[in-house]
């Protein structure tokens, strides 16, 4: 009688224990294409989100504070006759969406935007990305282009540090069909724009920021009054 094989008795072998390194890499790199294509076509989806939520952002800081000085004259001076910075105050009054508000508890409230610190290095700004002021030219929320007015009936609303894309986009979009009226004034790294903002305008502004600084600072001047 034959002796049975060691096939016949074990079973045929296994010749396949995993994947070799050539298949690994094959599907590493298959994976990386992919991962590729969706973050290619997710980043442009997620910037338009910004760019929708900072609008959002602005048309209701602009209305809430209309609404938060409808029974007063105009916006009051300090006890020093310099215009208050009104940010921390209208983060106290609830004029700024509470979502914005970087640390609640703070003596003194920093207000961030969708981009919060993507566009600074990968620290938030010590002063905020966005911040309200009365329209004068002061240290803190320079508005170095104008327009100007001392009656305390314009505002202006600063964003610093947005993307290269956002910093393009929203001026031109808050200038012509979206966002709150009575915009007098968009000024760009320091230079004044005529209203409407033009794509050419505003990419020439963007590419040069003030003073050395890494981002760009942009300003928003609107009437107190809309119907003035």
């Amino acid at each position: 009688m034959p002796l049975e094989s060691e096939t016949e008795i074990n079973g045929p072998k296994n010749e396949t224990s995993g994947l070799s390194l050539m298949e690994t890499a094959i599907v590493l790199g298959v994976i990386g294409i992919i991962m590729a294509a969706i973050w290619a076509i997710w980043g442009p989806i997620r910037e338009k989100i910004r760019q929708d939520e900072a609008v959002r952002q602005i048309t209701t800081i602009v209305n809430n504070t209309r609404l938060y000085y409808q029974n007063r004259p105009n916006i009051p001076t300090d006890a020093k006759g310099n215009f208050d910075n009104l940010t921390h105050e209208l983060a106290r009054a609830g004029v700024i969406p509470p979502d914005m508000i970087r640390n609640r508890s703070a003596a003194i409230l920093r207000i961030d935007h969708p981009w919060n610190r993507a566009f600074t290095g990968g620290s938030a700004l010590a002063a905020g990305g966005l911040a309200v002021c009365n329209n004068v030219n002061d240290t803190f929320c320079p508005n170095t282009a104008g327009p100007w007015d001392s009656s305390g009936l314009t505002f202006l609303v600063q964003l610093r540090a947005v993307s290269p894309e956002a910093c393009i986009a929203l001026p031109i979009r808050l200038s012509q069909t979206t966002g709150p009226k009575g915009l007098v004034g968009v000024e760009i790294n320091g230079v004044g724009l005529t209203l409407p903002v033009t794509v050419n305008d505003a990419t020439n502004a963007c590419r040069s920021f003030i003073g050395g600084l890494s981002y760009n600072i942009i300003n928003y001047v609107y009437r107190l009054r809309q119907n003035l």
